[in-house]
């Protein structure tokens, strides 16, 4: 697992220890922002989601949005299978 993240602990540490994908909506200001030449602004979504190797969580994602996305139902559904590619 990745070495900042304590399993078990904070959001990023539940998804790690549970294996589960999780979604937030109207995330606090202080969490997160996204930032561009453009400009920043605040996230709204955030997911967290783990990816899996041999049964394990062998790290995790986290992706902020300003609008909801459909990840968690492809996340879920293809996981075991998306985890290799992006190790």
């Amino acid at each position: 697992l990745i070495d900042n993240v304590v399993v078990g602990e904070g959001l990023s540490g539940q998804v790690g220890r549970d294996g589960q994908a999780v979604e937030f909506c109207n995330v606090p200001v202080s969490y997160m922002k996204a930032c561009s030449g453009l400009g920043e602004s605040q996230c709204v979504f955030l997911y967290i989601l783990p990816l899996i190797a041999d049964s394990s969580v062998v790290g995790i994602v986290e992706i902020g949005s300003f609008h909801k996305l459909p990840i968690m139902a492809v996340w879920n559904e293809l996981k075991g299978e998306l985890s290799p590619m992006l190790l």
